[in-house]
Parts: structure tokens; C-alpha cells; sequence
């Protein structure tokens, strides 16, 4: 998913997307919002608006890493998001890999825990 620095959103979009997702579903993408929550120094409006759209029904899997490196400004942040059912979260790993391919985003390897039997 990604939503666009200048878009303006709102949880009722926000729902309406997942209401589509069969479940469970892992959400992954650039979300362009900072919240305290995964790992911001700021919370803006936006990061407002994913807090109230995880805090019912949701987990952010984010662990506070930053996941972003703004080349203008040297910056690190953490607007890249990894949102997920809560039923899936205790089989996930969330991990930013230190591999830099550019672009400015950190790749995301998100493990799962589980194992899968061979029918």
C-alpha cells in the first residue's frame, strides 16, 4: 500500500479497505505518518489516524527500527508500516534488513513461524 506524502485519508477509508481483505491478512507499505507508537520522534495526523484504525482490531508489527532514509535530508524514519490480524502476530518476526538497495526504503523481511505440513 502506499499512501502519498500530500493524500489526505480517513479511518473510515482505512476500514473500508480492510473490510475487503479476507482474513487473516498482513498490510504492508509506505504509509508516509509518524506516530510514537512505532518508533517516530513525532505523532502527526496521519499516524493519529493508523493508531485509531490498529488500536480495535489490529497489530503493528513495527518495532521501532527506522525503515526509511530521506536522501534530501539524511533523516531516518519509520514510515514504512506492517499491519496484521492479530491472530497472526505471535508466528511473525518482523525485521528491517540492513541491506540498503536505494530508493531511500530498507527492505522488510517478515518471517513466519510456523510450520507448514505437506498434505
Amino acid at each position: 500500500l502506499y499512501l502519498p506524502p500530500n493524500l489526505n485519508f480517513s479511518l473510515l477509508q482505512l476500514n473500508n479497505l480492510t473490510s475487503q481483505l479476507p482474513e487473516p491478512f498482513i498490510l504492508v507499505g509506505d504509509l508516509n505518518s509518524h506516530n510514537q507508537l512505532w518508533g517516530s520522534n513525532i505523532t502527526d495526523r496521519k499516524g493519529t489516524i493508523i493508531e485509531e484504525f490498529v488500536e480495535d482490531h489490529l497489530t503493528i508489527l513495527n518495532d521501532g527500527n527506522a525503515t526509511h532514509l530521506c536522501s534530501r535530508t539524511g533523516t531516518m524514519s519509520c514510515i514504512d508500516l506492517s499491519i496484521c490480524s492479530p491472530t497472526l502476530t505471535p508466528d511473525l518476526n518482523w525485521e528491517v534488513m540492513k541491506l540498503f538497495h536505494g530508493g531511500g526504503h530498507f527492505p522488510i523481511k517478515i518471517t513466519i513461524n510456523t510450520h507448514i505440513q505437506d498434505t
